[in-house]
């Protein structure tokens, strides 16, 4: 049977759960915001 280290399997974890999605996103949202589908100010909350 084939064990694997456990910070070899949390480093994965780490990079799968955490660093890898961040990455596709900060990817998808400069590509949305080249083309013009996002604008500064379109998440803004305005209070009053």
């Amino acid at each position: 049977m084939n064990q694997v280290g456990f910070f070899k399997l949390l480093s994965v974890v780490i990079l799968m759960h955490i660093i890898l999605p961040a990455i596709v996103s900060l990817i998808i949202y400069y590509f949305v915001r080249k083309i013009g589908w996002i604008k500064d100010g379109d998440m803004k909350l305005d209070f009053f």
